[in-house]
């Protein structure tokens, strides 16, 4: 494939109507989703002086909502609007996040995070 059909395919693309938005919008939402992994470590392990153990523990929570609620969501956005998922999913990430931020203790630092990994079965992050 040469670079000039690979230019053309992606013009092609941008030309369908709401691509660009929707490109726009999965760009900024996985690196949202990267920023997010790429802070969570360093805020336990240098703010809250968390053990490995517990950074582990909090990594294995990260994972258990895309397994329980994952397909559930997933069918529901088959049968709703997934437009309306993706969008009520960013807003719960951008709040989630900034409570991050102000999160006076580990446990309800890991709480927070396991809600944002809920939100973040939408798809959105």
């Amino acid at each position: 494939m040469s670079k000039s059909s690979i230019v053309q395919d992606f013009k092609q693309i941008m030309a369908a109507p709401g691509f660009p938005a929707f490109f726009v919008f999965r760009v900024l939402a996985g690196f949202s989703g990267w920023m997010q992994v790429a802070l969570i470590y360093p805020v336990l392990v240098f703010h809250f002086s968390a053990s490995p153990l517990v950074v582990g523990v909090v990594i294995f929570l990260l994972g258990v909502p895309f397994v329980l609620v994952g397909p559930y969501l997933g069918s529901l956005a088959d049968q709703r609007s997934p437009v309306a998922l993706l969008t009520a999913g960013s807003v719960g990430h951008l709040i989630c996040l900034a409570a991050l931020g102000w999160a006076p203790s580990l446990e309800i630092f890991a709480a927070l995070l396991v809600v944002n990994a809920l939100i973040g079965t939408t798809g959105s992050g």
